[in-house]
């Protein structure tokens, strides 16, 4: 995560059109596998009034990954934290995404009155 800071006299909008240009220049730049960076939720340091860190207690060290942590950020942290009165924004960072991939058996499908065409 990069965080950039301008000049109080810069307009925010302004300002993130300026990092998106330089952002789109350096896309191609970047080798391929390492992800694709770009903008984050509009906050500046006098919005951002508290930063916390998920850790893992000793002797569950093995039980839960920086995967496992992010989920639990995500999943039940963020969306505690987001029903408070005044909270805006939670930003989340680090550790990993989880992902699922999901194979279509068409037959079974099928077989539930249920279609799909491989052009989605």
């Amino acid at each position: 995560m990069v965080t950039i800071v301008f000049e109080d006299h810069v307009p925010i909008l302004h300002a993130r059109q300026y990092v998106k240009e330089q952002i789109d220049q350096a896309i191609s730049e970047i080798p391929s596998g390492l992800g694709t960076p770009e903008l984050m939720p509009i906050t500046t340091g006098l919005g951002e009034i508290y930063q916390y860190v998920l850790e893992v207690q000793p002797g569950y060290e093995n039980r839960y990954d920086a995967m496992e942590l992010r989920t639990i950020q995500d999943w039940i942290v963020k969306r505690q934290l987001a029903g408070i009165p005044g909270i805006i924004e939670v930003s989340s960072f680090g550790g990993f995404l989880k992902q699922y991939e999901v194979a279509l058996d068409p037959i079974l499908l099928q077989s539930y009155d249920v279609f799909y065409s491989r052009s989605l």
